[in-house]
């Protein structure tokens, strides 16, 4: 018998949004209340003031002046401003049913002071729009803009998990998220330095909440759907003020912080030391993971390890990659299908001589 029971990204999306919901319903109750009290207060207020003029001379014309000049007020309120403040705000709503890549990249291009992606893998970064992509940031980066994009580990269980769902549609995820972030690398790579600080990009481990695109103020937001990408399902454009982006804003600062995120360089470029006669020497590698493996690649490991009588005598101490954290032991390796992930991770190049990471030896 087939079951039933929902899948448990399914669950995780529905608490997603009863937490939502609450959050909503307890933030109208408080603006509620806020409204009673202070209509009571200034209730309280206006009586008093009227109770201490009643002595006035022409108090009574006074009064019904007044009051007439308040009811024409509320007229002008009720009549004019009303439906001009809902017509405004229905126009700070929208409901797209696709995503619009060029409309995007303009709004990144005319950001003013923050540019937020929060995505599986960004199709703005594959073939059609790469180029207008890049210089709609590399303009918000030299008019002062804050970039920060945060992409799904091609290599984590989540990545995995959404490749299943995608497993009928021509999206490749995994492949996607290794090309947007080695494009993004060699960008980065090619700024200037000023201008390489307003970017930051991170690789997050977490199971994805929504695709969350962000310019300034406003902010437009999809889910994902089985067997498609999240850019054919409707996309919603709303203020950054909302409930809706307020919560994917918060998830956004939970991944962003996770002690499980890697920076870009740090996901190219992993902090290692060498560990020899109780000192560490700091240096980066390139390094990949493969079925629960990890592998390095240095020349200046390959350079040690001849240096100290064999590849079997050489420590490393790990020091931002979990579960892997700590000092390690290493192997060789002679698998090319690794070779073949380094270059899918790294691009084209010439061959490297692959380490690969083993428990350290208590001796």
């Amino acid at each position: 018998m087939t079951s039933t029971r929902p899948r448990p990204d399914v669950l995780r999306r529905l608490r997603a949004s009863g937490a939502a919901r609450v959050h909503r319903v307890i933030r109208m109750a408080r603006r509620r209340t806020g409204s009673i009290a202070a209509v009571v207060v200034l209730a309280v207020l206006a009586a008093v003031a009227l109770w201490w003029a009643r002595d006035t001379q022409q108090y009574g014309g006074n009064l019904l002046l007044n009051i007439g000049a308040s009811f024409v007020g509320a007229i002008v309120t009720y009549a004019l401003v009303n439906p001009l403040m809902a017509r405004e705000e229905q126009r700070a709503e929208k409901v797209l049913d696709h995503f619009d890549h060029f409309s995007v990249i303009q709004h990144i291009n005319d950001a003013r002071s923050t540019v937020r992606i929060f995505e599986t893998g960004v199709a703005l970064l594959d073939d059609h729009y790469e180029q207008r992509f890049l210089a709609a940031c590399n303009a918000a980066l030299r008019g002062g803009v804050k970039i920060e994009i945060l992409l799904l580990d091609p290599d984590c269980r989540a990545a995995e998990q959404r490749a299943e769902e995608l497993r009928d549609s021509t999206t490749r995820i995994r492949e996607l998220i290794r090309e947007n972030l080695l494009a993004l690398h060699r960008f980065r790579s090619g700024l200037s330095e000023d201008l390489r600080l307003r970017l930051e990009v991170r690789v997050y481990a977490t199971a994805p909440l929504a695709a969350y695109y962000r310019w300034d103020r406003r902010a437009l937001i999809s889910f994902f759907p089985t067997n498609r990408s999240s850019e054919n399902t409707n996309q919603y454009e709303t203020s950054v003020e909302s409930s809706f982006a307020q919560f994917v804003e918060q998830r956004f600062e939970e991944s962003w912080d996770a002690p499980n995120t890697y920076t870009l360089q740090q996901y190219f470029e992993l902090p290692i030391a060498i560990v020899r006669d109780g000192e560490q020497r700091a240096t980066r590698a390139d390094w990949v993971l493969r079925d629960g493996t990890m592998y390095l690649a240095h020349h200046t490991l390959i350079d040690h390890a001849l240096a100290v009588g064999g590849v079997e005598r050489v420590r490393v101490d790990l020091r931002h990659a979990e579960p892997w954290i700590g000092t390690r032991g290493l192997a060789l390796c002679e698998e090319h299908a690794v070779h073949d992930f380094f270059e899918q991770k790294y691009g084209p190049s010439q061959r490297r001589t692959v380490l690969r990471v083993v428990a350290a030896d208590p001796s």
